[in-house]
């Protein structure tokens, strides 16, 4: 272990899968996963409204790993994060890339919803909140629930942009993007291939609990969903000096457990459909050629 730092990176596309697939790739008795999927060490051109974690906190998440090969990072605030790879090229150099993409229109609109659970989108309306991007955009205020860059769809999901500064930075064969289809369609298959890409055994897939997370939900308690997800300073002032961030995080994931409800997003607008299909079918083009395959189905 050359470094303290995380050498596997699952950096986004946040809404597209990553939950379950971080879920599964810690099953492999070679990747070292802490509970704390989301710790965003990285990314230093985010704007925080609530603080980060000192390096310190960051690694004592992975102070319990051994000898396994890899130890796992899966903050998808990475992929839209401009200073991200560079960061995490100066600290953990030969690092792995996993990047989940799915139609962008439907990740966009997963987004928003997930963004209305947290509490960081005020707007009610998935129209209103697409207008309300570019004002944001050239004004963006620190958010105590979360990055004010969330609301920035465009920015999040600009496959071409986020995916190449990985690229640039890792080099080709080190960046493996997959699609939500596929961890739909073959769960299995992908996590087999996806092992062998990191050269460890393939065979771990077949006994892997292929259990999906995170997906459409609302918060029993607004109350309860604030305090479990972003509870005020005067608690974490008290509570850090007694507790690790992955205790403390184990903590606050149970009570958010216990407070969430299984529902279905309602359906996306035509007109709002189209419009995101429009943004961005460039992006849709540059990764149909980057992955040699035909992506039809995300144009409409």
């Amino acid at each position: 272990m050359s470094t303290p730092f995380p050498n596997l990176y699952l950096a986004g596309a946040p809404k597209c899968g990553t939950t379950s697939f971080y879920d599964w790739l810690a099953q492999h008795p070679s990747i070292y996963a802490p509970q704390l999927k989301e710790p965003v060490y990285f990314g230093s051109d985010l704007t925080s409204g609530s603080g980060r974690y000192s390096e310190q906190d960051y690694l004592s998440a992975y102070e319990r790993r051994t000898d396994e090969q890899y130890a796992l990072d899966g903050s998808t605030h990475y992929f839209y994060a401009k200073e991200a790879p560079v960061e995490i090229a100066a600290k953990s150099p030969d690092s792995k890339i996993i990047i989940a993409l799915r139609h962008p229109a439907e990740a966009v609109h997963s987004m928003f919803h997930q963004l209305r659970f947290n509490g960081a989108e005020t707007l009610d309306d998935f129209q209103k909140s697409l207008e309300a991007e570019f004002p944001r955009a050239a004004n963006p205020q620190p958010l105590r629930r979360g990055f004010p860059e969330n609301l920035l769809y465009s920015r999040v999901y600009a496959m071409r942009e986020n995916v190449q500064r990985f690229v640039a930075q890792f080099g080709r064969n080190n960046v493996r993007v997959i699609l939500l289809d596929d961890l739909k369609s073959d769960a299995e298959g992908c996590l087999r291939e996806t092992y062998k890409w990191l050269g460890l055994d393939p065979s771990i897939a077949a006994s892997t609990n292929l259990a999906t997370k995170n997906g459409a939900k609302r918060a029993r308690s607004r109350m309860m969903q604030d305090l479990a997800s972003y509870p005020p300073g005067w608690i974490g002032k008290f509570t850090r000096p007694l507790f690790k961030p992955e205790t403390r995080y184990r903590i606050r994931s149970w009570l958010r457990q216990k407070n969430i409800a299984e529902a279905a997003n309602p359906p996306m607008d035509d007109g709002c459909r189209a419009m995101l299909v429009e943004r961005h079918a460039n992006d849709v083009l540059w990764l149909e050629s980057f992955l040699q395959r035909d992506l039809s189905h995300w144009k409409q």
